[in-house]
């Protein structure tokens, strides 16, 4: 993280080159407890999609947003979740979307949809399956024999 957020302290890199970096951060700050920088980080994000009117970063803004909202609102991260695989599957980045529908079968799973939740993981399993992303078709795998 200390790396990321000093690379991202150069002044020369423009917005577009931030926000190749800002995912990462998010994810790694996540990961790491820090929800207050990956939040940060998933606004900075969403900004420069909106500036930009990338589809690409809101889409992955979304994605990050939902999960970081999904251990104190499940509802709200659904939401957040469906909207980035919607885009992701649009701009046809398949690994994405399977990404973002695990993430959605989890967040179903929270709110008590456990059926909902079975089918957006034998989806994202299939997909990442077809892509050949053995770890995690197995990961998927995983979560539906929970």
């Amino acid at each position: 993280v200390d790396m990321l957020e000093r690379s991202l302290n150069d002044p020369t890199l423009s917005k577009l080159d931030r926000a190749r970096f800002l995912p990462a951060l998010a994810e790694l700050s996540l990961e790491q407890g820090d929800p207050a920088t990956s939040q940060s980080a998933v606004d900075e994000l969403e900004e420069i999609g909106q500036l930009s009117r990338s589809d690409y970063f809101l889409a992955q803004a979304a994605h990050y947003r939902g999960l970081l909202t999904l251990p104190d609102d499940p509802g709200k991260a659904i939401v957040h979740f469906k909207a980035a695989a919607r885009t992701f599957s649009d701009l046809h980045l398949p690994y994405e979307a399977a990404t973002a529908r695990r993430d959605l079968a989890k967040a179903y799973i929270a709110d008590g949809a456990g059926a909902l939740a079975t089918l957006e993981l034998k989806s994202a399993k299939a997909e990442f399956e077809r892509l050949g992303s053995v770890s995690d078709a197995e990961a998927v795998d995983a979560l539906i024999s929970t």
